[in-house]
């Protein structure tokens, strides 16, 4: 019975303790950031990365709504350097 409810407390802490963090990237860098994730994870079994690749036509519109309705609807995100500009017209 002991071990039973060791058993138990130790699921549900691993419930409450762990993090998740969601990643949203474009394909182009979607491989490279999806390996990363696997050797952060390696080094850090608590925290699980889960990289979400969208095209750029479904990214920057979910970028721009969440910077404009300081929501904080995800947790990172990676975008082009290039277009920065561009973005930052966009919002402003």
């Amino acid at each position: 019975m002991k071990r039973f409810l060791l058993l138990i407390f130790l699921i549900i802490t691993s419930l409450i303790f762990s993090v998740k963090i969601s990643v949203l990237c474009s394909p182009d860098n979607a491989d490279a950031l999806k390996w990363l994730a696997q050797e952060f994870m390696k080094q850090n079994p608590d925290i699980q990365v889960e990289i979400v690749p969208l095209s750029w036509e479904v990214l920057y519109p979910k970028l721009l709504q969440d910077l404009r309705s300081q929501a904080g609807s995800f947790d990172a995100f990676t975008y082009d350097v290039m277009t920065t500009g561009a973005v930052s017209f966009r919002t402003g």
